[in-house]
């Protein structure tokens, strides 16, 4: 008889499921992934969605508050899938403190999203030429708060976690030097999703190969990563990273103060928004023609 699993959330959920399948048996195990927001994409009507969970062996979740009602985790354990299920809920991932620049480009704000660290672009954007600021970006002479903001995403991860089945906090703040954790603020690397895989294991009895997912590849859960994601010497010197900055970090770095500079109305808006658009043009023309480093 198949055993039928699935994963309701966000993206995250989503990656998680491309992994349950490299490690669970060949047959016996089906996986269905369900988006709990449209922002993620391909999210169902309620109905589909709650028929669905509540015919699944394991459902692992991601928590939405009780406003969402009928989607929110709480109404389903009570009221879908009773005692018949086993459930393994995980918190919603994210740091803007890992690294000094990270793009959201769906999210709500400006026209380009939003770019964690732009903060501490703008004010320097209202004083000097974009040159000037992309040169102090390139020094590492810009203090983008990073041990504070890192700080503050891990004690709101922990708050999240009293609420779910599976906790990430400690897991990150003994291992995020050594390992690489996350792609962006809240895309996990493979490494990160092998301790979430873990503690399933640990909570249901699904039987999982963990020895199938190789952590060297960092995206083995195929989540979209945006250019704009630089990891930079700067994040390395003060985080105490061990693994190695990205080689075209400055490129990717520029383009991210480069599309702050086009949209910010400050300071001295004209001249910077004019040199933003020709980098920028520039930019997405060597990109195109595969002359930026990889």
């Amino acid at each position: 008889m198949t055993q039928s699993i699935v994963t309701y959330g966000n993206c995250q959920a989503r990656g998680l499921s491309n992994l349950l399948r490299r490690c669970l048996p060949g047959s016996g195990y089906s996986i269905e992934f369900l988006s709990n927001n449209p922002r993620t994409g391909r999210m169902k009507p309620l109905r589909e969605i709650l028929s669905t969970i509540s015919r699944c062996d394991v459902l692992i979740c991601q928590p939405l508050s009780s406003k969402h009602g009928k989607l929110s985790p709480d109404y389903i354990r009570q009221s879908v899938i009773g005692h018949q299920a086993t459930v393994a809920s995980f918190p919603y991932i994210f740091n803007n403190g890992m690294y000094s620049l990270t793009h959201a480009p769906v999210a709500q704000g400006r026209e380009y999203g939003c770019i964690y660290g732009e903060e501490s672009i703008v004010p320097l954007l209202e004083k000097h030429s974009l040159g000037t600021v992309f040169g102090l970006y390139r020094d590492s002479q810009i203090d983008f708060r990073l041990e504070t903001r890192f700080s503050m995403c891990l004690d709101e991860l922990r708050r999240r976690e009293q609420l779910t089945d599976i906790k990430l906090a400690d897991y990150m703040a003994g291992n995020y030097r050594q390992s690489k954790l996350l792609l962006t603020h809240n895309h996990p690397a493979t490494s990160l999703y092998l301790q979430i895989l873990s503690q399933i294991g640990d909570i249901t009895d699904i039987p999982l190969s963990l020895g199938r997912i190789d952590a060297k590849d960092e995206n083995l859960a195929d989540l979209p990563v945006p250019y704009g994601s630089p990891i930079s010497p700067y994040d390395k010197a003060v985080h105490g990273f061990r693994f190695v900055h990205q080689p075209d970090w400055l490129a990717r770095g520029r383009y991210l103060i480069a599309l702050i500079a086009q949209h910010h109305p400050g300071g001295q808006p004209r001249l910077n928004r004019l040199a933003a658009r020709r980098w920028l043009l520039a930019h997405r023309l060597m990109r195109r023609l595969h002359l930026l480093p990889r």
